[in-house]
């Protein structure tokens, strides 16, 4: 955090980021929001461009809620910065069990300001010994439809915007307007007109040019002796791996490698285009 060549990432929605995030010391870090609505924005985010020249040359420090999503998060940037020549940051890392363990381990909060937002029923995660009113003060939130600052999402309202449908923050005394009129629910995004990247990396071809990069690497380094055929070197970029699908969303690499075996060198995660 206080490493100014370091880049931290905030791997949640725009939504979860609103009422809570790390905030670096002065001349520290730089935190960036990728300003997603949902996930399957990450990668297009992280191919584009802008982002490249964001982190080529830096430190990487990616975070969510318990740690999964910037796991995962993690390895596609590794994918990535092994293909693409101007993208070659000095160290990718992520927040090992996410902000959730952050707060556990920090109870004052540390570098975290807000609230962590949660799926379950608990709704939001707070520092264990710092005030309501502290945390309060440290989010700038604010209703969709009187923009006074609150900091709670209840009632489970929605932008109304047909693609993008994210949960909105809306104070006790709009919420009877927000039922009758929920056309009038719009996001913080939506607000002020943004659209998310939109060209997604071929995650397949990735990974096979990741691989035959590497494949060309140890040849060159002495380790393969002699050219293998075509035949050969279609079948040896598989011959290591064991691919599994239909994995729930609460495996992560360091599970696969305790139920797979100490054998397990790198996991990478292809995931699927249209989830």
């Amino acid at each position: 955090m206080e490493d100014p060549e370091t880049v931290i990432i905030d791997v949640r929605n725009a939504y979860e980021s609103a009422i809570g995030n790390f905030q670096p010391p002065l001349n520290g870090a730089k935190l960036i929001d990728p300003k997603m609505r949902n996930s399957v924005e990450f990668p297009k985010w992280l191919n584009s461009k802008k982002t490249q020249d964001q982190l080529n040359g830096k430190k990487v420090l990616m975070y969510c809620t318990g740690g999964i999503r910037c796991e995962r998060a993690t390895a596609l940037l590794n994918e990535l910065s092994t293909v693409v020549d101007d993208l070659k940051p000095k160290g990718v890392y992520h927040c090992r069990g996410g902000i959730e363990r952050y707060m556990k381990t920090y109870a004052s909060g540390g570098y975290w300001k807000g609230k962590n937002y949660l799926f379950d029923k608990r709704m939001e995660q707070t520092p264990e010994v710092k005030g309501i009113e502290d945390v309060e003060s440290d989010i700038d939130s604010k209703c969709c439809l009187c923009r006074t600052r609150w900091t709670i999402y209840r009632g489970q309202f929605k932008c109304n915007r047909s693609l993008c449908r994210v949960p909105v923050i809306v104070c006790e005394s709009c919420a009877s307007t927000a039922v009758k009129m929920p056309e009038s629910l719009v996001c913080e995004l939506c607000r002020e007109g943004y659209r998310a990247p939109t060209v997604l990396p071929d995650l397949v071809s990735l990974k096979r040019k990741a691989e035959e990069i590497l494949d060309s690497s140890s040849r060159c380094n002495g380790r393969i002796s002699k050219e293998p055929n075509k035949q050969n070197q279609e079948k040896a970029y598989y011959k290591d791996y064991l691919f599994i699908r239909r994995l729930p969303l609460t495996i992560t690499a360091s599970k696969i490698k305790v139920e797979v075996g100490p054998e397990v060198k790198f996991v990478n995660w292809i995931c699927d285009k249209n989830k």
